[in-house]
């Protein structure tokens, strides 16, 4: 028996990405928000788009030993732009936690996001697109935040 499903129809429903909200607008004072998933199984894409500006995550070799190996290890790995935090998370190192100079997302637990954005002195509007999912289908989430 063969099984087919086109993105949108069947493959929603038994793959659900199920983000809310998908956008987020901060004024110039920054704040904090919380975007839920309806899955339980999901994890951050490590790569983030910041102001038009493409980024990858690069692993640690502690942690990029035990990736694909047993020997799995929790660790934060950090650079002059990001810090980035990995844990233990079902048998896999996943990202939970990126953080700027102006902004921390948090991968609370299965179901919960945390948005944190400092606020904006610069007088430019801010933004920042990341993406969650499962397998290989993954949800885009944008966040603006206007300038003083």
């Amino acid at each position: 028996m063969l099984f087919s499903c086109e993105r949108g129809g069947d493959w929603e429903r038994v793959y659900p990405q199920g983000f809310s909200p998908t956008e987020l607008s901060f004024s110039a004072k920054g704040g904090n928000a919380t975007i839920t998933s309806q899955r339980d199984e999901w994890s951050f894409v490590d790569t983030v788009i910041i102001n038009g500006e493409f980024f990858y995550f690069i692993r640690c070799d502690e942690i990029l030993t035990g990736y694909w190996g047993t020997n799995l290890k929790p660790g934060v790995c950090s650079d002059s732009l990001f810090t980035v935090k990995y844990d233990i998370l079902k048998k896999y190192i996943e990202i939970v936690e990126i953080e700027s100079s102006w902004f921390k997302i948090t991968k609370e637990n299965s179901k919960h996001i945390t948005v944190f954005i400092e606020p904006n002195l610069t007088g430019e509007t801010r933004q920042i697109r990341f993406e969650a999912g499962y397998l290989s289908e993954s949800t885009s989430i944008s966040i603006i935040q206007l300038g003083e």
